[in-house]
């Protein structure tokens, strides 16, 4: 299992500015067959060397960085947020001026001296929601995945080899959300986890609290799923582990 550094840790560490110039061209700024170059070369002009890849319909992006982290907060650097702020603001302005189909973006930015990972994955469709007032700009934050873990093999790797780059799906997307997010907003849940029961079209989530969460976790996950107009799994499970001290 990977290590993780605590999200409490980092909070919102990242602002997300979402200041985007107005797309008035009707033809696509950044067409299709040049997406991932677009993005490397208006990063370069920054000073942000990156790689970029499309993997189906999610974008890939890869930042390794030197000083992402700080070691003696153990949280990500002033340097290091500046950086991904302006990388996460090249990437919403290509995706939304694309003649590409996209679903979501990845940015993975790891400091390759020490070997940690920090991943953002976002919803195309939420940024357009956002700019269009549909939902909030703290909504719009809290549907954003941030994992920051310590990842050994990220260090001095300069192209992104120990990613493992998949087309990322509205199913897990969600269902990693749900995780993310029932953590951070039901008191009393040590770890949250999810699988799916592909056959049977069942998500199941399995809940470590010493407190009984199942029906909040339910109702949470049928909100967002219902906010979202998915319908995708058949059925939500909870069950519930004790991590009570001492239990088994």
């Amino acid at each position: 299992m990977k290590s993780r550094l605590s999200l409490r840790n980092i909070g919102k560490v990242i602002t997300l500015s979402l200041y985007l110039p107005l797309l008035v061209s009707c033809a696509p700024t950044y067409p299709a067959s040049e997406l991932s170059s677009s993005i490397t070369e208006i990063c370069a002009k920054e000073g942000l060397g990156v790689k970029a890849k499309v993997v189906g319909k999610t974008l890939w992006v890869y930042a390794p960085l030197s000083g992402l982290v700080d070691i003696n907060k153990g949280q990500l650097s002033k340097e290091g947020k500046e950086k991904i702020e302006k990388i996460a603001l090249n990437i919403r302005r290509v995706v939304l001026s694309t003649d590409k189909t996209l679903n979501f973006y990845v940015l993975v930015a790891s400091d390759i001296d020490i070997g940690v990972d920090y991943t953002i994955v976002g919803y195309i469709k939420d940024i357009k929601r956002v700019l269009l007032l549909d939902i909030s700009r703290e909504e719009y934050l809290n549907r954003i995945l941030q994992d920051f873990r310590i990842e050994p093999q990220a260090r001095g790797d300069k192209e992104g080899k120990h990613l493992q780059f998949m087309d990322i799906s509205l199913r897990r997307f969600l269902a990693e959300q749900v995780c993310q997010r029932a953590k951070r907003e039901i008191k009393g849940i040590e770890d949250l986890n999810w699988s799916l029961l592909q056959e049977q079209g069942v998500i199941r989530f399995t809940l470590f609290s010493d407190k009984p969460r199942e029906k909040e976790v339910y109702e949470f996950a049928k909100n967002l799923f219902r906010q979202y107009g998915f319908d995708g799994f058949k059925k939500i499970e909870v069950k519930r582990e004790d991590a009570s001290p001492g239990s088994l």
